[in-house]
């Protein structure tokens, strides 16, 4: 059986509430020493209708004392040097206006030969209907006792610009490297695992005629992408380093490939592979596999004061921006373990997420 990855964050699961300064009712779920939670029913904003929180439980624990918040922030098309200069360098894609969004939390799921918990939740992007896009972003929680290993997943979305968001569109794919029409091998989560995945297409008849707009005189947009933000709460990061050991005030722009946020004795290690699949959103059912294909990836971190950061998935414009017909699948990773163990001890969250960002870009 697959495991349903749904779209955007959101809401999590069933369990206690707790407050905080920036979420006052978030209902939890907890696994292996694991809390994820969100809003349980109602969003106020984006950052409430995107938010996913997840952080250590002991024994006795219905909630996190601390835990890290990610959110949906936006998306946008970027020139070589934007992380300097956003505002000249990048064009940034609203959400559409008056639009809900679509949410959902479920628990005791099953698939993959285990048992899991997700939220969700998504929207859509532009103004209009000619050039548009869908984003969301699923978090999934490893919930039983044996391993889940799945190479696919069914995502949830909606290519209709005025959907109500009632009937989802439902879509198996491959979440593996392809290796050439096959899709590539099973990933293994333990329980407990925490781990996300993006999903993303790209929508409307005008859709190219409205990117080429975007490009001025040296200021080429070479990608597409889409900006998550972790905040710690009721914590502060002790320190955050890229790529086995830069320090993130000396990173710049190079492409990452993992981040490791140290908290006294205790780290969170986010790795991201360097490919994603991307295939043409019309035919994605018809075409199946064989109408997959991978592409390279790139990912940008930047801090934002002292107790948050950016992260930018980076999508090139010629493999997902070429058409309003398109449509790709990411996934990064998550461990987490005792300072030196690179995320071994499973102290609270090591895996299973799956962040499907239906990541559309829906321009204006």
């Amino acid at each position: 059986m697959m495991i349903s990855i749904k779209i955007l964050i959101a809401a999590a699961l069933v369990a206690g509430t707790v407050s905080s300064a920036d979420a006052s009712e978030l209902s939890w779920i907890k696994a292996n020493g694991v809390c994820a939670g969100g809003y349980p029913d109602s969003c106020a904003n984006a950052e409430e209708c995107t938010y996913t929180g997840v952080g250590p439980c002991s024994a006795n624990e219905t909630a996190p004392k601390w835990h890290l918040a990610t959110t949906f922030v936006g998306l946008a098309f970027v020139a070589d040097g934007y992380s300097t200069d956003f505002e000249n360098l990048a064009e940034v894609i609203k959400p559409k206006s008056g639009a809900e969004g679509f949410r959902k939390a479920e628990d005791d799921q099953t698939g993959g030969g285990g048992k899991y918990a997700y939220a969700m939740a998504a929207n859509m992007f532009g103004t209009s209907d000619t050039a548009y896009g869908y984003g969301g972003f699923a978090s999934y929680l490893n919930t039983g006792t044996t391993d889940i290993s799945i190479n696919r997943n069914t995502f949830y979305g909606f290519s209709d610009y005025d959907t109500n968001f009632q009937t989802p569109d439902e879509y198996d794919i491959c979440t593996s490297p392809m290796t050439g029409a096959t899709c590539g091998p099973k990933v293994t989560f333990k329980p407990g695992a925490y781990k996300f995945s993006l999903f993303g297409n790209n929508l409307g008849d005008d859709w190219a005629s409205a990117i080429a707009g975007f490009n001025t005189a040296g200021n080429t947009k070479t990608h597409m992408g889409f900006r998550m933000k972790i905040e710690a709460k009721a914590i502060t990061f002790d320190k955050v380093t890229l790529n086995g050991g830069t320090d993130i005030a000396n990173i710049g722009e190079t492409d990452v490939t993992s981040i490791v946020i140290a908290n006294a004795d205790t780290e969170l290690k986010y790795t991201f592979p360097k490919n994603f699949n991307y295939g043409k959103a019309s035919t994605m059912e018809d075409d199946g596999d064989a109408g997959l294909k991978t592409g390279a990836i790139k990912v940008v971190v930047s801090m934002e004061g002292k107790t948050a950061l950016h992260i930018d998935y980076l999508f090139p414009m010629d493999k997902v921006g070429t058409n309003g017909d398109q449509y790709f699948v990411y996934d990064p990773e998550i461990t987490a373990g005792k300072a030196g163990t690179n995320g071994a001890g499973q102290l609270a969250a090591s895996g299973f997420v799956a962040v499907v960002v239906a990541a559309v870009s829906q321009l204006f």
